[in-house]
């Protein structure tokens, strides 16, 4: 694992700590870390790219539909956490799932 992949991990699996999930997935592949999270009746898939994209986006698990999705790009690694916990209380609040 290269220090740009250990860097990125460590900023999202910090946040994801702090989160109440059910379970999460780790993939990561070329230049791109995304994790996949199970909370109740959604799916949560948050990437980061080494071009610096991020996208967040919320799928319920029983019509597979996408029920929230944000994509940026030009995201530097310090910005994560703020944009994970704006769109995690987005999807709180909202409730755009079941």
């Amino acid at each position: 694992m290269d220090n740009w992949t250990r860097n990125i991990d460590s900023i999202i699996s910090s946040i994801l700590t702090e989160l109440n999930i059910d379970s999460i997935e780790k993939h990561i592949c070329n230049k791109k870390i995304e994790y996949v999270l199970m909370k109740g009746e959604m799916a949560i898939s948050i990437s980061y790219t080494l071009d610096k994209a991020y996208d967040f986006m919320v799928v319920d698990v029983h019509s597979e539909n996408i029920v929230y999705s944000n994509t940026e790009f030009g995201v530097e690694p310090l910005e994560l956490s703020g944009l994970i916990n704006r769109d995690m209380i987005k999807i709180r609040n909202e409730k755009p799932y079941k």
